[in-house]
């Protein structure tokens, strides 16, 4: 980063709505054609409020050989963390992205898409796709997931070798390399001893663990999309996890002595859909061995929603019981499950760093969920266990 750069004459410039003096900046002093910049946030926010500066992105150099503005990138990874705030600016993003990346997959192929949406070919930077790289989870809608599922598939249409993956929330440690899944290295024997265990006993929804390769975890790849913020799902895909999940501890249980392997962030962001079906469980980075309640009450607090400000109480509830029949768990199980839904939401936060940018936000959210269970402690005990 350029040293001199001044972050307060940019603002006044973006304030001012000043296309021209704008780019003649970003050139002058930090060769934006070439480099890679990073804006912070109070920058990001004035470009989203320009009017003329924000819809210059969207004008192609034909000198660029459809060159998406290198901009889109930080803007829209910084807009899906305020989907309701920017819900216009991500509209035009979204669809020009889609739009874009269709038009360059007709006409350019290249050796591999790289994270902030750079086509390269022999180490030549020969185009840029628009890409998102998402790294928390986003509090959005059923249609903000569409669009994004529309610029997955244009994404997925650019003839590659390998692109990085925006499944989960692995960011630059996840890419898809010549038909499989390259990561770095996390010498998590439980994860790669689970995975096993998985493809021995055939089970097929979790990626096959084949070795390593020039430093890297090597995994098989499963096609379809993920959803990579928070909202309620409905009772089909919830029941439908719920079922996986079974399926999943009952092997583990097996080998373990009634003890489980554990995900330990199984939401909507790391499971896999193709036509509306689960067809995979991915990021099993962290796996641990723990208690088969976990993930069943990490489901439910996510699946359902529960954190949703907005939340039908007595739907929770219903949508618990929902998963219980569906889970069919013994009397252990249900034992005090209002304590242990409490205990796994506290261990949430507690895992947060207080410093981070997220700890906030991760706060409210679990406070407000904890609402809910202690609203209905007295009937979960009297209905469940």
């Amino acid at each position: 980063m350029n040293k001199h750069f001044n972050y307060n004459k940019l603002l006044t410039m973006c304030k001012a709505d000043n296309v021209q003096a704008f780019y003649t900046y970003l050139q002058d002093e930090f060769q934006i054609d070439y480099c890679e910049i990073a804006l912070p946030s109070d920058i990001l926010v004035a470009i989203l409020s320009s009017e003329s500066i924000f819809n210059s992105l969207f004008k192609v150099n034909t000198n660029q050989n459809f060159f998406a503005n290198k901009l889109l990138y930080p803007l829209l990874n910084f807009a899906l963390l305020c989907p309701t705030t920017y819900e216009q600016q991500l509209f035009e993003i979204l669809n020009f992205g889609v739009k874009h990346n269709f038009n360059i997959a007709k006409q350019l192929s290249c050796d591999s898409i790289m994270q902030n949406g750079n086509l390269m070919q022999n180490d030549r930077l020969i185009g840029r796709a628009v890409v998102y790289n998402v790294t928390e989870a986003i509090n959005g809608n059923e249609k903000l997931f569409i669009k994004l599922n529309e610029l997955n598939n244009s994404i997925k249409a650019i003839k590659t070798k390998q692109l990085n993956l925006n499944g989960g929330y692995s960011g630059l440690s996840v890419k898809y390399v010549n038909g499989v899944i390259e990561k770095e290295r996390t010498f998590n024997e439980c994860e790669y001893t689970f995975l096993k265990l998985m493809e021995t006993n055939g089970y097929t929804k979790t990626p096959k663990y084949l070795g390593v390769k020039n430093g890297k975890d090597i995994f098989s790849f499963i096609y379809g999309e993920t959803i990579p913020y928070t909202y309620e799902m409905n009772e089909k895909e919830i029941i439908a996890i719920t079922q996986e999940l079974k399926a999943i501890n009952e092997i583990s249980q097996k080998y373990l002595n009634g003890k489980v392997y554990v995900h330990g962030d199984l939401g909507t962001q790391n499971v896999v859909f193709n036509n509306g079906e689960i067809v995979g469980i991915i990021d099993w980075d962290n796996t641990f061995i723990g208690e088969e309640y976990d993930d069943f009450i990490y489901v439910f607090w996510t699946w359902a929603n529960v954190g949703n400000l907005q939340r039908n109480d007595d739907k929770m509830f219903y949508l618990l019981k929902v998963m219980i029949t569906a889970y069919q768990p013994d009397e252990n199980f249900k034992h005090n499950l209002a304590d242990k839904i409490l205990q796994r939401m506290e261990q949430k936060l507690k895992n947060t760093p207080i410093n981070s940018n997220t700890y906030q936000r991760i706060y409210d959210w679990v406070k407000w969920s904890e609402k809910w269970v202690e609203k209905y402690s007295d009937k979960i005990s009297v209905e469940i266990g």
